[in-house]
């Protein structure tokens, strides 16, 4: 009989310790086209083959290497701008996608978008507050820190779109 409130005792300890974990997690990462920060390979694999059979463009290709892939959407035949590259840190994590041009035009449907309307569809569209933006002469760039969240966004004058773990 003793044993039943020793193990009661044990589960609901347990039970503390779990729910504290989750109060701990950090907040839900920004998902983009169904990648986020912090996934691995296998999600990854996951959503270019979502890609493929929704056929978000008229030739999906994808090439990985050890510390990267790099999934190919076109509507064209071109070789530029047109990728959604993912860095990979030695644990096999997501820490950085970036979405060139051609990409973006692609999967959100920006072509003939100016970048700062993008930028403000896409801030729109996620939720987040407006970029910040720099006009570097040549290169305008605007960017989001999320310190909480542990992510940077940045958009620059050709809509290449880049989130990079902090």
């Amino acid at each position: 009989m003793k044993r039943i409130p020793t193990l009661l005792l044990a589960i609901f300890l347990l039970f503390l310790a779990v729910s504290g974990a989750r109060a701990q997690s950090p907040p839900n990462p920004l998902t983009v086209k169904g990648l986020h920060l912090g996934m691995d390979r296998g999600a990854v694999k996951e959503v270019y083959d979502r890609f493929v059979r929704d056929q978000v463009a008229q030739r999906i290709s994808m090439e990985s290497e050890d510390y990267r892939d790099l999934i190919t959407v076109d509507n064209e035949l071109s070789s530029m701008g047109n990728k959604v590259e993912l860095a990979y840190d030695e644990s096999g994590l997501v820490t950085g996608i970036t979405f060139q041009h051609r990409a973006v035009d692609i999967l959100f449907d920006a072509a003939g978008e100016a970048p700062e309307a993008f930028v403000a569809r896409f801030c729109q569209d996620f939720g987040l507050p407006a970029m910040e933006k720099k006009d570097q002469g040549v290169i305008v760039l605007w960017t989001l820190t999320d310190e909480a969240a542990g992510f940077k966004v940045s958009v620059d004058n050709n809509k290449n779109l880049r989130i990079q773990r902090l």
